[in-house]
């Protein structure tokens, strides 16, 4: 059985799923909230995704949809993991307080659930991840990878007032150049 081979390297997968969990795991340092965690799980997975959605021979809209679908049911399931009971129970409890957050914000009410943010939080890594993957794998282009998650990485880094988060930027910076 052969193995696998990728053009651009093994290595390149490494370095942008490092990267990656890297600003992820700056949103989970800063503890915004419980339940972080996911995040850079979601980020890893993401350029996973993003990989093979970016070898397969669907064009972008459709990638991007698939990326999207995955996106919402990996970081499902990484949250509900997280909560006790059936897993029926667990997915039921998980769409009805998003779909209390997503009435409340559409109707103009306030919501204090916590979870929406994690979700959310983890889903938008996820789609840094997927699509920085799709952008080295299939344009052949960095920035796309860099920026995104680099962005959200100093955005978190100037409202975190407890303490710093200068390794994560440094860690982040070394593997954009390595990338």
């Amino acid at each position: 059985m052969s193995s696998f081979k990728l053009e651009e390297g093994w290595t390149t997968v490494w370095l942008l799923a490092a990267l990656q969990a890297v600003a992820a795991m700056s949103v989970q340092a800063a503890g915004w909230t419980f339940e972080l965690w996911t995040a850079p799980v979601a980020a890893v997975i993401g350029v996973i995704a993003g990989l093979a959605l970016a070898k397969s021979r669907f064009h972008g809209a459709l990638a991007a949809v698939f990326a999207l679908i995955y996106g919402v049911f990996t970081v499902g399931q990484l949250i509900i993991s997280t909560f006790g009971g059936p897993y029926e129970f667990r997915m039921l409890v998980l769409v009805i307080r998003l779909n209390n957050f997503i009435y409340y914000a559409i109707n103009g009410g306030t919501s204090r659930d916590i979870l929406p943010f994690t979700f959310f939080i983890g889903l938008i890594f996820w789609s840094f991840a997927a699509l920085g993957a799709w952008s080295i794998f299939r344009q052949r282009s960095v920035w796309l990878a860099i920026l995104p998650a680099g962005a959200a990485l100093m955005v978190n880094a100037y409202f975190y007032v407890a303490g710093s988060l200068e390794l994560h930027l440094a860690a982040y910076l070394i593997l954009a150049l390595l990338l």
